[in-house]
């Protein structure tokens, strides 16, 4: 075995977690599952913005420079600026019992310091106390009397352009000191571990909360096709229950089990016959594609800090749509994608208004979230907002159509369109696209009109016929879904 890998806050964070975790982490840290992904590097750099701007918000103090390496000579640093007497020090970095930790802001005060642990959340979470407990430890094991520590987030009621209430600040002293006690032990036990092969822990709940661990496949092979967890809503402590019981299979489980749950009935006699089942009541519910109808999806971004008047962080803003409209059997497309360099909003709104022209009724999947655009993107109509609020109360939703009344095996117990969609209808799918989810949308969206000089111009053109191509494919999704409903069966 290799020697034992010194800790640090995140070190730690993740062997609470789960050990097994932070062993893969410490001795397999070129495994290709920490390869972050394009969505998750944009967290990062989000993480990054936001703490930049907590350290404007509270100005004056002195950057240690710190790059993620050099922690002795960040250490040194962070010794120097105490000694020269420094009042605020930005990413203050210690080192104790081989645990290096480095605290956003440092602010002295009359009776000691205010560690300030800053967040891209809008809230205090359960997972943030231990992160600042750790810290406050080995600081205070270096001399630095920690007397307060505050944990700085986003506001929900921050508008933009006044960003000057952009942060809150919630005192966390109390709920920090009630941890410390635990901090030496479980550190202990995190070396101790790392000095042995690597343990021996079962999959289970841990391995999503607080956050879903990279590793999971490597733990818990692939649940079989119609696993008992597949019962929707069903969650992890109802699955439970059934496994307890030996019933691991949908088809394990017996009808008067289900609870009359529709959706459950569905699910086990698709498992149990393999193919698609729908209710007798679809064909009498499915709507008409009669008139001029449209189908649509929209692409927002949501940036943690906001830039466009009346927003606030991780708002959704409509950026991007795509519309398929279907008359007398006539099908037309029509797309746009905001330029870089403004608010998006108005200038999404009148292309929007000029495709819907003569609309009687929009198909969408998830009505809440298209609405929610819709009548933001009301405001900004240069028509004015009433045909788009109108169009807002014309949406028809496929997702409780398919919900209530429609189950294939290949669902596996979601009713997401990238679930759905190829199950039905197998030559619709998204596997040829690189930008192939929403996430990845908003992160790339955010990039590339946000900040495009970060990109080459190669790349701005690509990703921006790749986001038109993915939001396309979701309206054509839309429009063969229909047709699948209408066909007889």
């Amino acid at each position: 075995m290799p020697r034992v890998p010194k800790l640090s806050k995140s070190r730690f964070t993740y062997g609470l977690q789960c050990h097994k975790q932070l062993w893969w982490r410490c001795f397999d840290a070129r495994s290709p599952e920490l390869k972050p992904s394009p969505s998750q590097q944009a967290i990062f750099s989000r993480g990054h913005r936001v703490g930049d701007l907590a350290q404007e918000h509270i100005p004056g103090g002195f950057r240690i420079p710190y790059d993620g390496r050099q922690k002795k000579k960040a250490v040194k640093a962070t010794e120097q600026a105490l000694a020269a007497g420094e009042k605020i020090i930005y990413e203050a970095a210690f080192e104790h019992a081989d645990v290096f930790v480095a605290a956003d802001i440092l602010i002295q005060e009359d009776e000691g310091w205010t560690m300030v642990e800053v967040k891209s959340s809008t809230s205090v979470k359960d997972q943030h106390i231990p992160d600042a407990a750790v810290q406050t430890w080995v600081a205070q094991a270096t001399g630095i009397p920690i007397t307060q520590v505050d944990l700085m987030h986003l506001n929900r009621s921050c508008r933009f352009p006044d960003l000057s209430n952009l942060f809150c600040r919630t005192d966390i002293t109390e709920r920090v000191e009630a941890c410390l006690p635990s901090v030496p032990g479980e550190l202990q036990a995190q070396k101790s571990m790392l000095d042995l092969p690597i343990p021996i822990r079962e999959a289970g709940a841990h391995c999503r909360i607080p956050y879903e661990c990279p590793f999971l496949l490597r733990c818990q092979d692939p649940l079989p096709d119609g696993h008992v967890s597949e019962l929707h809503g069903l969650g992890a402590l109802g699955a439970q229950k059934f496994l307890e019981r030996g019933q691991n299979a949908l088809v394990d489980v017996q009808p008067n089990q289900l609870s009359g749950n529709p959706i459950w009935l569905r699910q086990r006699e698709a498992a149990a016959t393999g193919e698609v089942v729908c209710s007798n009541q679809l064909s009498a519910v499915v709507p008409s594609e009669a008139g001029r109808v449209g189908y649509l999806d929209f692409e927002t971004l949501a940036p943690a800090v906001p830039v466009w008047e009346g927003c606030g962080p991780y708002q959704n803003v409509p950026a991007q749509f795509s519309l398929h409209v279907r008359e007398g059997g006539v099908l037309e497309h029509h797309q746009f994608l905001a330029p870089e360099g403004g608010d998006p909003r108005p200038a999404v709104a009148g292309a929007l208004g000029s495709a819907l022209a003569g609309c009687s009724v929009l198909f969408v999947y998830d009505a809440r979230f298209e609405r929610r655009c819709l009548r933001q993107l009301a405001a900004y109509s240069p028509d004015g907002p009433a045909e788009l609020l109108a169009m807002a109360d014309r949406v028809e939703d496929f997702l409780p159509l398919v919900r209530n009344h429609v189950y294939h095996p290949d669902f596996h117990g979601s009713f997401s369109l990238k679930a759905v969609l190829p199950a039905l209808i197998p030559e619709m799918n998204y596997g040829d696209l690189r930008v192939a989810d929403g996430q990845l949308a908003s992160a790339e969206l955010e990039t590339l009109l946000l900040r495009p000089e970060t990109w080459p111009e190669w790349r701005q053109k690509r990703t921006r016929k790749e986001l038109l191509d993915y939001c396309a494919r979701d309206t054509l999704a839309l429009v063969r879904l229909h047709d699948w409903f209408l066909a007889p069966r």
